[in-house]
């Protein structure tokens, strides 16, 4: 079990025989998305389920990966119907979080999101759903990010003692 998506595209990308290993940081998910956008866009998404486990949502890609070792078509086309796969399940959990809160907003962050294809697939599918999509453009959505926040924050502090 793992809340990485990061580990998800490695596992993808491994099953489609990308690689087995990285040598550098997101070097198997980059390969999937190069993969992905050799095929033309896809118009079904592959399963998914989203689960409810202690009041939180849960997208459970395994029925996902299931039907992508059954799929007949060629490696580009299940890369591709990979990444609409996982932005289809980002939608739904995101419509079913606004149901309940009635929020219509929808930041898409992380190291995943440096994935170009990923985030303007769930963006556009998030935009033709009613969502306000807030994403970065000025600061890195993985790790550099989170050390520029505390940076600023560490700074906000200094600040304040003096």
């Amino acid at each position: 079990m793992t809340s990485s998506c990061g580990r998800l595209f490695d596992g993808v990308a491994a099953l489609l025989g990308l690689g087995e290993r990285n040598s550098y940081e997101g070097e198997l998910p980059s390969l999937l998305q190069a993969q992905a956008e050799k095929a033309r866009p896809q118009k079904k998404p592959y399963p998914f389920a989203i689960e409810e486990k202690a009041g939180v949502f849960v997208l459970n890609m395994l029925p996902a990966v299931a039907a992508m070792l059954q799929d007949k078509r060629g490696r580009a086309e299940k890369a591709r119907c990979f990444h609409l796969t996982l932005a289809s399940g980002l939608q739904d959990m995101a419509s079913r979080c606004t149901g309940t809160s009635g929020i219509n907003k929808a930041a898409l962050s992380g190291g995943v999101f440096q994935n170009t294809l990923l985030l303007k697939m769930s963006r556009d599918l998030l935009k033709k759903s009613g969502f306000q999509v807030l994403h970065h453009t000025q600061v890195p959505a993985n790790d550099g990010g989170i050390s520029l926040g505390q940076a600023a924050l560490a700074a906000a502090k200094y600040h304040k003692e003096l």
